[in-house]
Order: structure tokens, then C-alpha cells, then sequence
């Protein structure tokens, strides 16, 4: 096995067909050598074909999360991917380009927010150059001498990537380019009094051109998204 896809979940089956679409669309990517792994509650596992499913009681921390999927992984190098985010059809194959080339991990820089309620967007300019450590790849057994935090709550996935920076950072890679290979969707139940206060005022046909070819038919997924989350007549 090549690559172990990892995706903690927790509410979000309305992102599922989301989800599953970001991994489709992933190029360069030979499918009989990925492997999908979900952590959530049993209740939540979508019936897909080959999804290896974890079981996590509900209210189970994140940290405890991504320590059980990576413990199943059984991949050369694991991807973690959450379900509420857009990944460029190319960030998996260049990032495992990297990863075979002999890095002993990845992370992609240029973090940008769209918020799915209203479609307006916005670019934190600390971000731009910074990693995004939910984008990050590694080797597996260098990411397994790396567990995350189960004390805390809050920031286990970027402490994570401090340490795998610390540990490794020789060997590790930050990849960067103008066009994004990740942006974050923030929604009712993800979004933080911190990420609410973040100036969403771009309109989506300014985000489309920054992502260029790779945006294909992202405009139709959100739309039918939306529905999902607030279909027509719901007012939560």
C-alpha cells in the first residue's frame, strides 16, 4: 500500500459526497494503492467500497482520532484530508512526488478561508507563506514516532507539525506556489470566535481565478453543499 488517506470525522455526513469528490478528483494516483481510513461514529460511516472504518465514540477528541488513524495506517506515507476542506486535483501526487524524492514529510503553505453561508472569502496575509499542518504528508513510521496530544483540546494538529519540524526538519519540505492547493470552508459548527472575526469579503468569482483550471467544477459541488447543510426552509 502506497498511501493512507486519513480523515477524523465527527457531524459531517452532509460533507461526505464533499469529501469523497476532493479525493476522486486527485490525479497521478494510482487507486489501487490508496487507502481511505475514517474515524467518527459508527453511525456516521458512509457505505462506501474499500473505506476502512475506526470507530470513535462521539465526543471523542480529535487528537485521540488521528493517533487510532494512524496506528491502522497501513500505507508507506499517510495524507491527512478533513471533510470540509478543497484540495487541488494535483496536491496528493505532489506531495507524495516529494515524499518519494526522499523528504520525510510535507506541508503546504497558503491558507485561505471561504465561508460557505455566503460564498465570500478571504486571505490572511500571515498565512500565505506559512504550513497548513492539516495539508501535511508523511512517511508513516515518521509520523507514528509522533503521537498527538490527547491532553488537549485545541492546536494538537499544529503542535504535530512542530514537532515533526523539530524532529525532522532537515529532511521535511514546505510547498508553495501563487495558485492554492488547499483552502479551509468555515461553517456553523466549525467556526471559532477567533476564525469569525477573519475579514470575509471577497466575492467566490475572485477565489475561482486565483485557483484557475484546478477550480473545474467546484462552483456546482458548493451550491449542492449548501443545500445540504441549510436546505431550503430551515432556518438553523
Amino acid at each position: 500500500m502506497k498511501l493512507s488517506i486519513l480523515v477524523p470525522v465527527e457531524d459531517r455526513k452532509a460533507f461526505y459526497p464533499w469529501l469523497f469528490w476532493n479525493i476522486r478528483k486527485q490525479t497521478g494516483l494510482h487507486l489501487r494503492e490508496v487507502e481511505v481510513l475514517m474515524a467518527g461514529p459508527r453511525d456516521e460511516m458512509p457505505p462506501v467500497p474499500g473505506l476502512v472504518c475506526l470507530d470513535s465514540p462521539r465526543g471523542e477528541l480529535v487528537s485521540v482520532k488521528r493517533n487510532k488513524l494512524m496506528a491502522a495506517a497501513r500505507g508507506e506515507y499517510i495524507a491527512w484530508m478533513d471533510s470540509d476542506d478543497w484540495h487541488a486535483p494535483d496536491r496528493l501526487a505532489t506531495g507524495l512526488a516529494a515524499l518519494e524524492r526522499g523528504a520525510s514529510w510535507v506541508s503546504f503553505a497558503g491558507l485561505c478561508y471561504l465561508r460557505l453561508g455566503d460564498m465570500q472569502w478571504c486571505q490572511l496575509r500571515p498565512y500565505v507563506r506559512e504550513p497548513v499542518a492539516i495539508t501535511t504528508m508523511a512517511r508513516r513510521d515518521v509520523a507514528q514516532q509522533r503521537p498527538f496530544d490527547e491532553s488537549k483540546t485545541h492546536g494538537t494538529d499544529y503542535q504535530w507539525l512542530r514537532d515533526l519540524q523539530g524532529y525532522h526538519g532537515d529532511d521535511g519540505v514546505i510547498i508553495r506556489r501563487d495558485r492554492p492547493y488547499f483552502w479551509a470552508l468555515t461553517h456553523g459548527t466549525n467556526m471559532s470566535p477567533h476564525i469569525k472575526t477573519f475579514p470575509y469579503n471577497r466575492p467566490l468569482g475572485e477565489l475561482e481565478k486565483l485557483c484557475g483550471p484546478d477550480w473545474g467544477d467546484t462552483t456546482e459541488q458548493l451550491e449542492a453543499l449548501q443545500l445540504r447543510v441549510s436546505p431550503p426552509g430551515d432556518d438553523t
